[in-house]
């Protein structure tokens, strides 16, 4: 997650790097939290305090507490330092079986195929937003080499999409979304099996990032929770 987050936060507009002890992020021109961001593990009191002023330099920005032995106490230092716990997430994964080859989808490589579909998907994960900010999401993640896309149609009718990336044995799943017309369809489950059989021939790992409602859906489809990531704010 923070290696893809970070390979499109450096390529926003006026993207600064920002490290601390036991935090790193990136903060850019745009808020959103992919390009807006910062990862805390085990940081110090007076990291924190620091990361929290960025706010007054940035804008609005969200922090991940990453899973460790001692993220509770890091999140009640996060308190005392002024951040506000703002959801969380559930990291997720899969080994599944080793394959011979790769099921076929339709990897997108034409730039304005790529801008199309993370357009689409922007709209789907960010409906509450002005098409303005869904442009420039779509602009960003498009561009990204990170970020390999995959759509899902039928005829000409576009069902579904996704964003893999891809760090050493492990293969994460993105931005999976299905087309309102085409929900509670099984056509979100068979695009989970397409990529999972990505992973299978990769011989990669399959994990991915979801909220409480979705816990159990990815379990009954062989999933297991590996830790929870905290999202904060200033």
């Amino acid at each position: 997650m923070t290696e893809t987050y970070f390979s499109i936060a450096q390529s926003a507009p006026g993207s600064t790097r920002y490290i601390a002890d036991g935090i790193m992020g990136w903060f850019s021109e745009i808020n959103h939290p992919a390009t807006n961001v910062a990862v805390i593990a085990r940081p110090t009191p007076k990291s924190l305090l620091e990361l929290r002023t960025q706010k007054d330099i940035h804008g609005p920005f969200t922090s991940y507490v990453l899973p460790t032995n001692d993220d509770s106490a890091v999140l009640e230092m996060a308190t005392r330092a002024g951040f506000t716990t703002a959801g969380r997430i559930h990291l997720m994964f899969l080994k599944p079986r080793p394959q011979r080859s790769a099921p076929e989808l339709d990897f997108l490589t034409d730039s304005n195929d790529r801008f199309d579909l993370t357009y689409f998907l922007a709209r789907q994960f960010f409906f509450e937003m002005d098409d303005s900010f869904s442009t420039m999401i779509a602009g960003l993640t498009a561009k990204s080499s990170r970020c390999e896309l995959i759509q899902f149609r039928r005829g000409v009718v576009l069902e579904a999409g996704a964003m893999v990336s891809q760090v050493g044995d492990t293969l994460g799943f993105y931005n999976i979304a299905v087309s309102p017309e085409r929900r509670h369809r099984g056509v979100g489950g068979t695009v989970l099996s397409h990529l999972i059989g990505l992973a299978g021939a990769r011989e990669c790992y399959a994990v991915l990032q979801c909220g409480d409602t979705l816990v159990e859906w990815y379990e009954r489809l062989g999933f297991r929770r590996y830790g929870t990531v905290t999202m904060v704010r200033a």
